[in-house]
C-alpha cells in the first residue's frame, strides 16, 4: 500500500489534491494521511480550552472525503484525518514512521506556509507539488525530467507511475532529451503531441526556468501547454 501525507486547512484544495494523486497513482491501493497542525498555545491551561479541530468543519468535510472515495470506485483507497498540536521536524518524522509515508504532497496553497514547508524538507520523504488549478487525467502519460547525475528514476517514484506510459526527459541549453533522442526545444511541443504525453514532473528542480516551462530568447517564446508537477528530493 502507497502512504502519503497531505497537509490540509479543510480547504476545497484538499479535495482538489486528492482526486489529482487519485489520478496520477498506479496502485492498488492508497492510504492518505490529511494532516493538520494547531499551533501550540502558551499555556496548558489555554490547550484544555483550545479546539484542536478549530478549522474543521465538521460532518460537511467528512461528506466530502466520502463522496471522494465513493467517486473513486474503490475499496482500497483509505483517508485519515491527523491533528497535530504544535510541529517540528521530529514530530513529523515520527509522523512519517508512523504511517509508513512514501511522499508528502504540498498544493501552491501550502507551499506559501514557510514554517511547514521548511519542516516537510527536512524530512524523511520526498515531496510532491502539485500547482495550483492543475487537473490530472487518470492514467497519464507521464514524462519525467530528471536532472544531471540521475541515470534512472528513483524506484519510490516509478512505483507511483504508470510505467508502459513514461518517459525520459533531459535538457540542455537548447536540446531536450527524450528517450535517448536528442530534440530541439522549437519542435519539442510536436514531438510531446506526438508521443500523447499529458503530464510532466520534474525532479529535483532547483532552476526557475526550464526549457518545457517557457524559453524566451530574441527571437521566440515556447511554452508547453502541458500540466508540470515537481518532485523533490531534499
Amino acid at each position: 500500500m502507497l502512504t502519503f501525507l497531505i497537509p490540509t486547512d479543510f480547504s476545497e484544495e484538499t479535495f482538489t489534491t486528492i482526486k489529482n494523486l487519485k489520478a496520477l497513482v498506479n496502485s492498488g491501493s492508497l492510504k492518505i494521511i490529511l494532516f493538520y497542525s494547531v499551533p501550540l498555545p502558551n499555556s496548558i491551561i489555554e490547550t484544555l480550552f483550545l479546539p484542536k479541530y478549530k478549522d474543521y468543519r465538521g460532518s460537511d468535510f467528512q461528506k466530502e472525503l466520502d463522496k471522494i472515495k465513493a467517486e473513486a470506485n474503490r475499496s482500497d483507497m483509505h483517508i485519515h484525518i491527523h491533528c497535530q498540536y504544535g510541529i517540528s521536524e521530529a514530530i513529523l518524522n515520527h509522523i512519517i514512521n508512523e504511517y509508513g509515508i512514501q511522499f508528502s504532497v504540498l498544493s501552491d496553497r501550502h507551499s506559501t506556509d514557510r514554517e511547514l514547508f521548511d519542516i516537510l524538507k527536512k524530512s524523511n520523504a520526498p515531496v510532491i507539488h502539485i500547482p495550483q488549478g492543475c487537473k490530472i487525467n487518470t492514467n497519464p502519460s507521464v514524462g519525467i525530467i530528471i536532472p544531471k547525475g540521475y541515470k534512472a528514476i528513483p524506484s519510490d517514484l516509478q512505483n507511483i507511475l504508470p510505467s508502459r506510459r513514461l518517459f525520459i526527459f533531459n535538457e540542455s541549453d537548447s536540446l531536450v532529451n527524450i528517450n535517448d533522442k536528442s530534440v530541439p526545444v522549437s519542435k519539442a511541443a510536436s514531438v510531446l503531441k506526438e508521443m500523447q504525453v499529458n503530464l510532466l514532473i520534474e525532479m529535483n528542480s532547483k532552476r526557475k526556468k526550464s526549457l518545457l516551462k517557457k524559453s524566451t530568447s530574441a527571437n521566440f517564446q515556447f511554452e508547453i501547454g502541458i500540466p508540470l508537477l515537481r518532485v523533490n528530493y531534499y
